[in-house]
């Protein structure tokens, strides 16, 4: 069979063999070409996963979180105290939200890239007369992405972030920290949710 090709080739026009070679080197150069943009897309994809996975993953989960944070603006949606508390003699709550004004759950909070938060009074203001802005402070992530720390009018209250997603935040503290006058033997829950 191979003697039958070659004196195929020998019988054609010498512009069908120049045709012939002209189609190979084609090809060729078109398979040169693929594989180069192949090796370049390697290449790149490489640079890529090396820059991306040299990062250590505790600086990836806290760029995550504070971008999350800072991405949304949260709506208080849910206060649980777990045990519950006694909001009055012989009365003990475990859903808080019950007790809250409409004017205090529409309020918005706003993480800011310079770590400031604020806090919006919403549609209902609680004060009809006082400023929009109800709040502000700063916050802080701790260095394994477990905690926020919240400073407002020079008192800090540490929260231990439960979840956090682009739809719901879930921060919890001892009762103590959030008011007073609760106990330090239970735990708060607060759930806010993305507006």
């Amino acid at each position: 069979m191979h003697f039958l090709v070659l004196n195929f080739h020998e019988r054609q026009p010498k512009e069908s063999l120049f045709k012939a070679k002209i189609q190979t080197l084609t090809e060729s150069t078109k398979k040169l070409t693929g594989m180069k943009n192949s090796l370049a897309r390697i290449l790149g994809l490489s640079v890529i996963s090396i820059l991306l996975f040299s990062c250590q993953p505790d600086s990836i989960e806290k760029m995550t979180t504070s971008t999350t944070l800072i991405n949304g603006e949260w709506q208080l949606y849910s206060i649980i105290a777990d045990p519950p508390i006694e909001v009055a003699p012989d009365y003990p709550l475990s859903d808080l939200t019950i007790i809250q004004e409409d004017c205090t759950m529409d309020n918005t909070l706003q993480f800011n890239t310079d770590f400031t938060f604020t806090i919006d009074e919403g549609p209902l203001k609680c004060d009809t007369l006082g400023p929009q802005e109800a709040s502000k402070g700063t916050w802080l992530l701790s260095t394994d992405n477990k905690m926020l720390m919240i400073t407002e009018a020079g008192r800090t209250i540490d929260f231990t972030i439960q979840s956090i997603d682009p739809q719901e935040l879930k921060l919890s503290s001892p009762a103590d920290q959030i008011h007073p006058f609760y106990p330090p033997t239970s735990t708060i829950t607060l759930t806010y949710q993305s507006k």
